[in-house]
């Protein structure tokens, strides 16, 4: 049975795929604020936006142009130092 299924989703997988491809929001993929407006403009989630292209990542948006295509805003990501006794064991490991 396990292997009748495994085939089934394998098949599936590597079928071919005739669907009509999803429209692009933006032909573009440039970073320009008129670029950024008609993605969200597309993407019509203002909720979203907020969070994604807040003022700080509106004011930073040169620094990603020749980094990132499509841009649409930044996610953040929650840093902690590490414990210290982590950071001992951890240097210790590497001394050995």
């Amino acid at each position: 049975m396990r292997d009748h299924l495994d085939d089934a989703i394998d098949n599936e997988l590597l079928r071919p795929h005739f669907e009509k491809p999803s429209r692009k929001i933006t032909k573009s993929p440039y970073l320009t604020d008129k670029n950024v407006s008609k993605r969200w403009k597309e993407l019509n989630q203002p909720e979203v936006q907020s969070q994604l292209l807040d003022s700080h990542t509106q004011s930073q948006m040169d620094a990603y142009s020749k980094n990132i295509e499509h841009f649409i805003g930044t996610v953040k990501v929650p840093v902690a130092l590490p414990d210290r006794c982590v950071l001992m064991v951890y240097s210790l490991k590497t001394i050995s």
